[in-house]
């Protein structure tokens, strides 16, 4: 039992909040958090202070509905909207993070403490240097090279192993991670508005909580059924999780999963409704008010909208709420409007869901018809694909172009007598854009 602290299960990491129990107990009228907070840091690794105090200026905040003021020495910027003063001044205080663990692991004056820190200093350095890099990306992106922007943007993409170590032992929740997540993101959606001049298929988490905006609400749209994206507060009346589509859209079928699963899991809304909406305003009722529902399955006459929701009706729960999916129109054939075939064909079609965030990895071959009046093929693929050739085939199902590549971006003509194309190569696909 806590009575005056509950530290954690890490017992030299928790002296530094307990140095400020004992220094608040000594005299609580003249407590000063910030001032003792210094004091302890300074106490707890004399060696390396400085690098302690950026260590934890950077880790304090829970991503929860607890959160906690984290970064406030730094201030972040949409990709687009910045000062050049604003830029140099996040470039120098990312640098300053990326070099904390060294000095942190260089100190002696507290091996156990360093010891603790080890898994979280790591991911301090990889968050700072994925900002630091996502810096870089505005620049290219700003110069206007395709191509280059392109591979440097899947450069700084974080792979699974990476997802998996962040998620394990999380830093920079409040501004850091958020910063290169939403850069990443706006660069790419606005990449891809300028290949196509068509707002692309991204779907963005939104909601009432205020974890909404953080990585973790992107595990409702991972596909994987075991992770899932959790509110961190309790809820209450009007309460509500969704996405935004990202523009207005005939919406036919929607699949949700609440919970952390769908067996005897407490942390969903057990009185649910499913809502549409055009403008994040005003909320059409898809179903009748739902008790003790996890799963959510709705099918019906195409409907426009652009935000879709399950919101919170009259109930005592207080529980936190989770999602472990939540997929609007599943990619189909009929849905992508060609004749797509491959191996994995539900995998495949990621390749033509507008959408450049997701992706497919083709094992061999990929084909598809030609889309009628395109006249370019945009091929997007991750970086160094290995050899890759696009076939073009006429009616008659005879070869009259081969284009081999080896670059994750490819632009190519299409044949005016072209009927189906053919892709081959081991690759991973990000998207084929006909225009």
């Amino acid at each position: 039992a806590g009575i005056e602290s509950n530290p954690m299960e890490h017992g030299e990491a928790s002296t530094l909040a307990l140095y400020g129990v004992a220094d608040w107990a000594w005299n609580p009228k003249a407590y000063n958090a910030l001032d003792n907070w210094e004091r302890g840091l300074a106490d707890r690794l004399p060696d390396a202070s400085e690098a302690y105090r950026n260590f934890a200026i950077n880790s304090a905040d829970t991503e929860t509905g607890y959160r906690r003021d984290e970064s406030w020495e730094t201030q972040i910027f949409p990709y687009n909207n910045y000062t050049q003063a604003q830029f140099d001044e996040l470039t120098q205080r990312l640098t300053e993070a990326a070099s904390a663990e060294q000095a942190i692991l260089n100190s002696e004056s507290n091996p156990a403490l360093v010891g603790e820190l080890r898994p979280w200093l790591t991911q301090l350095t990889k968050v700072a240097n994925r900002g630091l890099n996502t810096l870089k990306l505005i620049k290219i992106f700003e110069g206007g090279d395709n191509a280059k922007f392109w591979g440097a943007y899947q450069s700084n993409l974080m792979t699974a192993e990476d997802e998996a170590e962040y998620q394990a032992h999380k830093v920079g929740t409040l501004k850091l991670q958020p910063f290169y997540e939403k850069a990443m993101d706006g660069m790419i959606i606005d990449f891809y508005k300028k290949l196509t001049n068509t707002v692309p298929g991204v779907q963005i988490p939104v909601g009432s909580y205020k974890n909404i905006n953080t990585p973790s609400a992107k595990l409702m749209l991972d596909g994987d059924t075991t992770t899932y994206y959790h509110s961190g507060a309790g809820q209450n009346a009007g309460d509500w999780i969704g996405i935004d589509l990202g523009q207005v859209a005939p919406v036919d079928e929607i699949s949700i999963k609440q919970g952390r699963n769908n067996v005897n899991d407490v942390d969903y809304f057990d009185n649910v409704a499913l809502e549409v909406s055009t403008d994040g305003k005003n909320w059409k009722a898809l179903t009748p008010d739902l008790q003790k529902t996890y799963d959510i399955d709705w099918k019906g006459e195409p409907v426009d909208a652009r935000y879709v929701r399950i919101v919170r009706r009259d109930s005592k729960r207080t529980n936190w709420a989770s999602v472990r999916k939540f997929l609007v129109n599943p990619l189909t054939q009929e849905r992508v409007g060609l004749n797509v075939e491959a191996t994995m064909i539900d995998n495949a079609l990621l390749a033509f869901d507008r959408n450049p965030l997701t992706s497919y990895k083709c094992d061999g071959k990929l084909s598809f018809d030609r889309k009628a009046g395109a006249n370019e093929l945009i091929v997007l693929l991750g970086n160094n694909p290995g050899k890759v050739s696009v076939k073009q085939f006429n009616e008659m199902g005879s070869l009259i172009n081969e284009t081999s590549t080896d670059g994750p971006f490819t632009t190519l003509k299409i044949d005016s007598s072209t009927k189906r194309i053919e892709l081959n190569g081991n690759a991973i696909v990000y998207e084929l854009i006909q225009q």
